[in-house]
């Protein structure tokens, strides 16, 4: 007969604080808890995995389907992530539901896939003959985009870029004279970067300031250990001086 597993906590209705805390230490239990419970929640490595979702799910405040629902539909060759997350918010609007995705919060791909095939299991990328197009791998459709030569500026320019080397189907210099939404997205992506750099860096000159504070009253402990030592010297001094009298 199979022994009861002792280590696992008790089917009382309130469990201890204590108990917990022993028990759940990392956002990795939590996640591992609740997989276990029938959740089908996202990667530990995804972005969306954080506390915050995972406590959102423990208190039924965000929809996520359980493991057992989750029905699988191939996808060899799925479309970018971001397309996927376009696709999954718009399905969870649509049936009015919360996932708990939050904005730079994305959950990984696998995930959303798998979510998607039990939600939409009719979803075009999950057709036989589906390949992803420029659109679907999050590229720009270049060829078809139109540049306006209505002062005849690029009429009878030479093709430089196929003189002397093979031609490249690259759009470097055109992208950041013509893409302005990926010039947009390059600036907010510098300024959250920036902002990361500085709170970072906050953070490390007030690690430097607790360490001098510290390293302050380290010293200013150390001189009030000489001026006490030094009185003593001199106490005992004046008191060898009195028994010679």
């Amino acid at each position: 007969m199979r022994q009861q597993n002792v280590s696992v906590l008790s089917d009382r209705q309130v469990q201890s604080l204590q108990d917990l805390a022993n028990s759940c230490k990392s956002v990795a239990h939590l996640r591992e808890y609740a997989s276990r419970a029938g959740y089908h929640v996202p990667a530990l490595k995804s972005k969306m995995c954080d506390l915050q979702y995972l406590h959102a799910v423990m208190e039924k405040r965000v929809y996520c389907l359980k493991t057992e629902n989750i029905r699988i539909k191939n996808c060899p060759r799925p479309p970018a992530p971001k397309v996927l997350l376009r696709l999954l918010l718009a399905a969870a609007e649509e049936d009015g539901l919360d996932l708990g995705i939050r904005q730079n919060k994305p959950p990984d791909a696998r995930w959303m896939l798998e979510v998607l095939s039990t939600m939409r299991p009719g979803l075009y990328i999950f057709d036989k003959g589906y390949v992803p197009d420029a659109a679907d791998r999050g590229l720009r459709n270049d060829a078809a985009q139109q540049v306006d030569n209505s002062d005849g500026f690029w009429t009878g320019q030479p093709r430089l870029g196929e003189i002397g080397r093979a031609a490249k189907s690259h759009f470097s210099v055109l992208n950041r004279l013509l893409g302005g939404d990926s010039i947009e997205l390059k600036i907010r992506q510098l300024q959250e970067r920036r902002e990361r750099f500085n709170a970072l860096q906050d953070e490390r000159l007030a690690a430097l300031e607790i360490k001098r504070s510290l390293k302050g009253q380290k010293q200013r402990s150390a001189q009030e250990l000489e001026l006490r030592e030094e009185a003593m010297r001199q106490r005992e001094q004046q008191l060898r001086e009195r028994e010679r009298l």
